[in-house]
């Protein structure tokens, strides 16, 4: 009866398998193909990113931040984890950590460090001055629009009804002779400022792709989203600016139909 060592080696040729052994690498030249690691070794890892250096209080993460903002929105670890393309799981492990750094043991009690620590809010304003627009913010209060081009969105002196954000196509503004390109919000000021009306018309230049927020479901969104908030209060404040320094004439004057409103609203 064959040993199992023998079994296993039954209709392999033996010089071929000796002379496999004989060619195989030497032990040193393994070695050698991976660099050992150690203090010598640290100056070729990747250079510490922003994320890497950032400093927020109570040691928290940006992810952890996040998860917090997401906490407060009244998110659940499902929503969180479809928000952040991750599994239930990895939600619940930052949780913990969550837990462990702000010294509470459950949801409650990190929304009341929230709103109670002033470090905390200073980080989530800070976040928010330079976080770009993220479709999440809007998901639970949009709907999903598709226009053919050529078609009118709105006109100049309109009720402002509803913000936009151009996911697919292009909008044309032609008071102002400007487009506006995929990844643009837009109809912020028209819908946040006295009066509520449009101070440009805009048409759909390509056929478009639209995910729109209604006027009183921006203000509640205004209100309990600061990211989103802070992310509106910048861009109409840039816009605002930008056709500041278009509308003014080379003598020092602005023309005579200058607003204090912006376009895209």
């Amino acid at each position: 009866m064959k040993n199992e060592s023998s079994a296993g080696l039954e209709g392999i040729d033996n010089n071929s398998w000796v002379k496999g052994l004989m060619s195989t690498k030497p032990k040193a030249a393994i070695v050698a193909s991976h660099p050992p690691r150690g203090p010598r070794h640290q100056s070729r890892s990747r250079p510490a990113s922003p994320r890497d250096i950032e400093t927020l209080p109570y040691g928290l993460t940006p992810a952890e931040l996040a998860i917090i903002e997401a906490i407060e929105d009244g998110a659940s670890n499902q929503e969180i984890a479809d928000r952040r393309g991750c599994a239930v799981g990895t939600v619940k492990v930052h949780l913990g950590r969550i837990f462990r750094k702000l010294g509470v043991r459950r949801r409650g009690g990190v929304i009341a460090m929230i709103k109670t620590i002033r470090p905390l809010q200073q980080a989530r304003a800070s976040r928010a001055q330079i976080a770009p627009f993220r479709r999440e913010w809007i998901e639970q209060d949009m709907t999903i629009e598709n226009r053919c081009a050529g078609t009118l969105l709105f006109r100049r002196g309109d009720p402002a009804d509803a913000i936009y954000y151009l996911e697919e196509g292009r909008i044309d503004l032609p008071e102002v002779g400007a487009s506006l390109d995929a990844g643009d919000l837009f109809g912020e000021i028209g819908v946040f400022a006295e009066g509520r009306r449009r101070t440009a018309s805009a048409y759909c230049e390509t056929p478009v792709r639209l995910l729109r927020v209604s006027a009183d479901r921006a203000w509640n969104l205004y209100y309990r989203h600061p990211t989103f908030a802070a992310h509106v209060v910048r861009l109409a404040a840039t816009r605002i600016m930008s056709e500041r320094a278009r509308r003014f004439d080379g003598d020092g004057m602005t023309r005579a139909e200058d607003s204090p409103e912006l376009v895209n609203s």
